[in-house]
């Protein structure tokens, strides 16, 4: 363990588990009565490593069969890879690229001991997924032969660390391309085909679909573009022609002096999600936890008020399973002020998402006389010993009077 200890730029984590009854920073076999696991997280690079130690380290070491990190799983290889992860004796190498947030969740699968999940909080947010990225260029081209041809538009992706085959791990994160200031997700406006493919570190939209179509289509009608690719994490890569313009009519110019004000669009980015809840959730700390079908796009949101504070959109970020989260002390606290928690979600349109939480309003109460109706009444007698002849006045009312009501009520007659 000498060379996993003396790793001077790693960042070191000791996550601490209470499995059954352990000592701090240890896990403990829960079915097979082995002694306590310390599990060790740390970053070399874009390595994650993930080191055991104690006296049954290399059982539980040879036991692993895959390692899940925020939900990507990773099986067992001789190198570090999007799809593998790397064993040296009691360490486990995966790449660093899929576990970038201040929280991540890493699963430990093993063959008979038994499941484990470690909660890595990084002390400071790693580098964003577009840091190192630059597009050298965007083309139309034609591929293929005679008897199958396809037109597409190719963006050029360049890394400063990273060759073009190793780059797949990055851009799946990506969530949408902007050509020509109009978007294309990662997947098609059906929700179902894929829009956007990665060949040999060039990032492709194919004609051959309506999305497609219509991206080549628009391409072809000028020379100069404007390409921007978009993260998961809201950071972005921009590649701009000299002399482009963009193809949107632009807005129309207030009164000189004035700042006119921006109406909410009709049908506006708001429109595309529904705001399916909103709390604030404590999981080896507190979360604002906002939940959306479907999963919010990052980049598209300009801000975030909760209760009675607005935030900027970067106390924010995307969760591995697509619900958008902040760990924000102040967020948090302004979730807390109370329940239900109103939130308004303004995107860069300033178009709104926001939940509807306003006070039933308070009915008026009823007049009585709006309630009851007198049928019938008359004068009557009655007579007992004591007090002799008693007259009174006999109501008869539909519906029945409540006790309640008849404490309210008076009767005058003349």
């Amino acid at each position: 363990m000498t060379h996993f200890k003396n790793k001077a730029v790693a960042l070191l984590v000791v996550i601490a588990f209470l499995m059954t009854s352990v000592l701090p920073h240890q896990v403990a076999f829960a079915d097979s009565g082995l002694d306590a696991l310390e599990i060790t997280v740390m970053e070399e690079d874009d390595d994650l490593i993930i080191g055991f130690s104690g006296a049954n380290a290399a059982t539980y070491a040879g036991a692993m069969d895959k390692i899940i990190i925020n939900g990507h799983e990773l099986s067992a290889g001789t190198e570090a890879t999007e799809d593998t992860y790397q064993r040296d004796d009691l360490e486990f190498t995966a790449l660093s690229a899929w576990a970038p947030y201040k929280k991540n969740v890493i699963e430990l699968k093993t063959r008979g001991y038994g499941d484990r999940v470690i909660n890595y909080e990084k002390k400071q947010m790693e580098r964003l997924f577009a840091d190192g990225f630059s597009i050298d260029s965007v083309v139309s081209a034609v591929e293929g032969d005679e008897q199958a041809q396809a037109e597409s538009i190719q963006i050029a992706l360049n890394h400063d660390e990273l060759g073009s085959g190793e780059l797949n791990p990055l851009f799946n994160r990506v969530t949408k391309i902007s050509i020509d200031d109009t978007d294309y997700n990662m997947r098609g406006s059906d929700g179902y085909k894929k829009t956007l493919f990665l060949v040999n570190g060039s990032a492709r939209i194919y004609a051959k679909y309506p999305d497609g179509n219509k991206a080549v289509a628009d391409f072809k009608k000028r020379e100069k573009h404007k390409v921007v690719v978009f993260f998961e994490d809201g950071s972005t890569v921009e590649y701009k022609d000299d002399g482009y313009v963009s193809p949107a009519q632009p807005p129309s110019p207030g009164t000189p002096g004035t700042t006119p004000s921006t109406p909410e669009p009709e049908n506006g980015l708001a429109t595309r999600y529904t705001l399916d809840s909103v709390a604030v959730v404590d999981n080896y700390g507190k979360d604002l936890i906002i939940k959306t079908t479907p999963r919010i796009a990052p980049d598209e949101v300009k801000t975030v008020k909760v209760n009675s504070k607005t935030f900027n959109k970067s106390s924010f970020r995307l969760k591995y399973d697509g619900s958008y989260m902040s760990s924000d002390d102040d967020v948090v606290a302004a979730g807390e002020e109370k329940t239900p928690i109103d939130l308004v979600i303004t995107f860069t349109d300033n178009s709104t998402l926001k939940t509807n939480n306003a006070p039933t309003p308070q009915q008026p109460e009823q007049k009585m006389g709006e309630k009851y109706q007198i049928t019938t009444f008359s004068l009557e007698e009655e007579t007992d010993d004591e007090d002799g002849t008693t007259e009174y006045l006999k109501l008869v009312v539909t519906p029945e009077m409540t006790t309640e009501d008849l404490k309210k009520g008076s009767v005058y007659y003349s």
